[in-house]
């Protein structure tokens, strides 16, 4: 078994997946068999969205209703306010062009300065890193919202954009319903625990978080570019010598003939 890391650009999470040479191979070599892969197991298995305790559940509300406030309303660390029109622009551009981003064929900081440039046209001056900050921010409300009111005993939380984002995104593997696991032991196994080959899905961080980057998707398409190349040199360099060999067979031929 080989452990390889993969990036999820829809939940800005890395998850570290053990497979086995053959997935990790092609994985390397292949991103659009990456991505299907990471979704693949997502798919399969229960995802670990590990959080902060909280210590009691008025605690948890106070800490879930300053995120939306801060999502909804506060000035950004950069100095753009998010007028609601913004928002509601934000999330329908994210909605056209996600596709994008989630085939690999660009890359995320690419996707947002896009996202940005399509904002930037109706006066709205903002940048990629402010448009990827408003995005997570909103997806962290949703997933607040959709958790609280999935929780029986709780009153019903209601949010602007709730109904929006939740016809958008509310089959993605990261809405799935929060799981409590053990501290000591955070790898999710497989529902097939007998299978000697169990795979599992290791969240990197418990709290995921910004400030921990993951690995870029761009440094991904590098390695394959940069290994697609080695193996194109290598092939050539077959060639060329298979080339010289035909060369010299000739000329021997030729030159006996010429005797």
């Amino acid at each position: 078994m080989k452990t390889i890391k993969l990036y999820d650009p829809e939940t800005d999470n890395t998850y570290i997946l053990e497979v086995n040479e053959e997935e990790a191979e092609r994985a390397n070599d292949d991103l659009v068999f990456a991505t299907q892969l990471l979704k693949q197991r997502l798919r399969d298995q229960t995802q670990s969205i590990a959080e902060t305790t909280c210590s009691s559940n008025s605690t948890c509300h106070d800490r879930e209703e300053k995120m939306q406030e801060s999502s909804d309303n506060s000035e950004e660390k950069d100095g753009f306010r998010w007028p609601h029109e913004a928002v509601l622009l934000l999330l329908e551009v994210f909605k056209e062009r996600e596709t994008k981003l989630t085939s690999g064929k660009m890359s995320v900081k690419k996707f947002w300065d896009m996202v940005a440039s399509v904002l930037r046209e109706k006066d709205y001056n903002v940048t990629g890193s402010q448009c990827k900050s408003k995005m997570t921010g909103l997806k962290n409300t949703y997933k607040s919202v959709k958790d609280h009111n999935a929780k029986s005993g709780n009153n019903k939380r209601t949010w602007r954009y709730f109904d929006i984002m939740d016809e958008q995104f509310n089959k993605k593997p990261w809405v799935a319903p929060i799981r409590t696991l053990d501290s000591n032991n955070p790898t999710i196994p497989t529902s097939n625990d007998n299978n000697s080959d169990t795979k599992k899905v290791v969240c990197e961080s418990k709290v995921p978080s910004k400030r921990k980057n993951n690995v870029n998707i761009e440094k991904l398409l590098e390695d394959n570019m940069i290994e697609r190349k080695r193996m194109h040199t290598e092939a050539m360099s077959r060639q060329d010598d298979l080339l010289g060999i035909l060369r010299q067979l000739v000329a021997k031929n030729i030159n006996t003939d010429m005797d």
